[in-house]
């Protein structure tokens, strides 16, 4: 029963995930994207919250305090860079 759920998140997940140099969804590498890199960094780190999502709902295993503790740390790193950015970008103008 394990290894039947298993093998269907493997066929479920793999496909998609393999396929994602193919369509070049990547904005760090040949995206197109118009936005520097420093901008588009916050949002790669979305994949914390959504591995923690997916540990919780699929295995049923709450994350540690560490883990919470260091996302708020990556939360409020990227919430500054937004505050101070828009604030140079402001004084530019």
């Amino acid at each position: 029963d394990d290894l039947v759920g298993l093998v269907s998140l493997v066929c479920h997940c793999g496909p998609p995930s393999g396929s994602k140099p193919y369509f070049k969804v990547d904005p760090f590498n040949g995206g197109g994207s118009l936005a520097p890199a420093s901008d588009l960094a916050p949002f790669a780190y979305s994949g914390l919250v959504w591995s923690m999502a997916v540990t919780w709902l699929v295995w049923g295993t709450i994350p540690e305090i560490w883990t919470f503790l260091g996302a708020g740390v990556i939360f409020s790193s990227s919430f500054f860079y937004f505050v101070s950015s828009k604030k140079k970008r402001e004084q530019k103008v």
